[in-house]
């Protein structure tokens, strides 16, 4: 009889901190606001977070080398338009397929992600995105809640 043995391995790095945004701002301009607001650099990263089968996600990130801090925002829906099947009834028509990148998160707009050991950095900066008059509302969240972290694993 063959043993198996399972090694759990928690590749969990805690040192982020996890904020939601709720925005009607489309990716481009919510990233043009948080820089201008907080003083950031995001920039579009070369490739989407990918989840498969054409499920992409856009990812903005700059990496902060003066105080030791890693920012990344990622959308949280992705929309694939597709036309109908010739055997459809409605072969012609497009249809839009919606995904989440948190499926238990539906309602979230954006993830904005910081890797920093700094304790008081999470409020300080979800007070600021208050100050945003396009920003809806912000709020952290605990990954270890998430059933879906490792998607945000970028």
């Amino acid at each position: 009889m063959v043993t198996k043995h399972k090694i759990q391995i928690d590749f969990f790095d805690d040192n982020f901190g996890l904020l939601a945004i709720h925005s009607s701002l489309e990716d481009h301009a919510i990233v043009y606001a948080l820089n201008r607001e907080l003083q950031l650099r995001l920039v579009r990263k070369r490739e989407d977070l990918s989840l498969g089968e054409g499920i992409e996600f856009p990812a903005f990130g700059w990496e902060d080398e003066f105080n030791d801090r890693y920012w990344l925002l990622l959308t949280n829906t992705c929309r694939i338009e597709q036309i109908g099947n010739e055997s459809d009834l409605f072969s012609n028509e497009l249809s839009v397929t919606q995904h989440h990148l948190v499926p238990e998160r539906k309602e979230v707009d954006y993830f904005l992600k910081i890797e920093s050991d700094e304790t008081d950095l999470m409020r300080e900066v979800q007070e600021q995105l208050t100050q945003i008059p396009q920003i809806i509302t912000s709020y952290t969240i605990e990954p270890t809640e998430l059933r879906s972290i490792e998607n945000i694993m970028y």
